[in-house]
């Protein structure tokens, strides 16, 4: 196998854990947990997002503290599209597809679009190497600069076969990429490694990370999208396609499909036709498996994850429970 061709294949793989020692994610999308923007024929017609602020999952030393609300306590007036850590990990910015910026823990704000008439939402931010700066992306290309974030290009104001749905900063030349849903990767000071830009995706592309010395990057696809009337793909349906899969893991392989099953139902418990009064429960059994250990638990632990197993096999109409029942 040829190596383009390995990565060719590496990247539409459904990526639940990759080397994050090697590749920065600069800018985390709310569409890789299933808020994938909607790609469009030509021009990148603005997409609606419709979905609320989500919850975010600290893990190491990244920040507990960033959420909806800045540290002045503002809270955004759209839904919160785009997260990027500042590089001590002791601080947080958070833009709103209005283009507002919220700050967190050590991260100072340069200004924002909130307020201001944008073409298109945006859909992404990253900031500079030196945390003096960031960018805002929109999905049509636009590129929104602040501190001393430079401006190096846009695709704003030309012609797409599909939404922009992210970015990410070169760290060897201070440049950008920009990456489209259909895997269409555009450079601004920064090479061109290559793209996966030959028609829609079969799960679409919601991120882009660069590799730390600017010598590559990953195009990261979206578990299965939420959307509301299309069959088996409703929060519902989507959540316990997660749960029967987590049956199927060993312990340790667990947390990642507890967690996409609870962003699942919270995506649904707004947009699900139908009862949804059953998915907080069902929603709480998810995060509290989460936070189980994998070995060693207690009496109290185990009952716990006796308790939370049979609430979400009385939801889901299943008879599982994981490796580590």
């Amino acid at each position: 196998m040829l190596a383009s061709d390995f990565w060719e294949e590496f990247i539409i793989v459904r990526m639940r854990r990759w080397a994050a020692a090697d590749f920065l994610l600069t800018s985390v999308g709310l569409a890789t947990i299933g808020l994938a923007p909607t790609a469009s024929a030509q021009g990148a017609a603005p997409y609606a997002p419709t979905y609320s602020q989500l919850p975010t999952f600290p893990f190491g030393n990244a920040m507990s503290t960033c959420g909806p609300t800045s540290s002045t306590g503002t809270r955004s007036n759209a839904p919160i599209v785009a997260i990027t850590l500042t590089s001590n990990n002791a601080g947080c910015w958070m833009t709103g597809s209005d283009g507002g910026v919220f700050t967190h823990g050590d991260a100072p704000f340069y200004g924002s679009m909130g307020g201001k008439a944008l073409s298109a939402p945006i859909v992404g931010m990253t900031a500079t190497a030196n945390d003096h700066g960031y960018w805002l992306v929109a999905a049509d290309g636009g590129i929104f600069s602040f501190g001393d974030a430079k401006f190096h290009g846009s695709m704003g104001g030309k012609a797409l076969n599909a939404s922009i749905v992210g970015m990410a900063l070169d760290p060897a030349t201070g440049g950008y990429w920009e990456v489209a849903s259909d895997g269409g990767v555009f450079s601004f000071d920064a090479p061109f490694h290559g793209s996966m830009a030959r028609g829609p995706q079969p799960n679409p592309i919601t991120a882009i990370a660069a590799s730390s010395d600017g010598g590559g990057y990953l195009l990261m696809p979206t578990d299965p999208t939420v959307e509301p009337g299309v069959p088996g793909r409703s929060g519902f349906d989507l959540a316990r396609q997660e749960w029967v899969g987590d049956g199927t893991l060993a312990c340790y392989q667990e947390n990642a499909p507890l967690r996409q099953g609870a962003q699942y139902l919270l995506i649904g418990e707004s947009v699900d036709g139908g009862n949804t009064s059953g998915y907080p429960a069902a929603i709480k059994a998810f995060e509290q498996l989460d936070t189980l250990p994998e070995t060693n638990n207690t009496p109290a632990q185990n009952a716990e994850r006796v308790r939370d197993t049979h609430t979400l096999n009385a939801f889901f109409g299943t008879n599982t429970g994981g490796t580590c029942a």
